[in-house]
């Protein structure tokens, strides 16, 4: 079922729905699929059962409530973390698909040199080292194209890398930052007389 689907059912909003998706309340009942608009979040109705049954039972009862910054912190980079993965996965599929179909026009194509060949050797040696020397080219052409989509995709995976790293420490800046923003809340919470002498 849908996100919002799952999030009539459990009675909370999509957007819960979607942060329980995050951080693995469904276990293996959530899975994305890819359709003409995008990519969506579908889940099991066991999965989404279970979870109701916990939620009646007052097990995670407290997850609507506002999240603390290390627990944001964490989410956001959960959600970082799959986007990319999800992004990593899109791209090798799509670097991957020409070479497997270059790969089996490639077998398609020895296969019927192969076939040629044995009918030559009844006739003429020369036309199966003809057959041969074709199946050779088209396998080499065949491999340089594979060769050329996997440089591609470990260059494209170690921008993908750079740019987790970069984000992963920009989310590590933004949680010191909250600490210290935190303590200087409370230092200016104290009263004026224990600020003024300096205690």
């Amino acid at each position: 079922m849908s996100v919002e689907d799952a999030a009539k059912v459990i009675g909370r909003s999509s957007k819960t729905v979607r942060r329980f998706i995050s951080t693995g309340r469904f276990g293996e009942g959530v899975r994305r699929i890819d359709g003409l608009k995008g990519w969506a979040w579908r889940i099991s109705p066991e999965a989404v059962e279970a979870l109701r049954g916990e939620i009646a039972s007052g097990k995670i009862a407290s997850l609507d409530s506002p999240a603390s910054a290390p627990a944001m912190v964490g989410i956001i980079r959960q959600a970082i973390v799959d986007g990319v993965q999800a992004s990593v996965q899109g791209a090798v599929q799509h670097a991957m698909e020409p070479s497997i179909l270059g790969v089996q026009d490639a077998a398609k194509d020895v296969q019927h040199s192969m076939e040629d060949a044995v009918q030559g050797v009844q006739t003429s040696t020369k036309d199966v080292q003809h057959s041969m020397e074709d199946v050779v080219q088209s396998v080499q052409a065949s491999t340089k194209d594979v060769q050329g989509a996997a440089q591609g995709l470990s260059e494209e995976t170690t921008a993908l890398r750079q740019q987790v790293e970069g984000i992963t420490d920009l989310l590590q800046q933004q949680a010191d930052l909250i600490s210290l923003l935190r303590d200087e809340l409370q230092a200016a919470r104290r009263p004026w007389w224990k600020r003024l002498i300096g205690r």
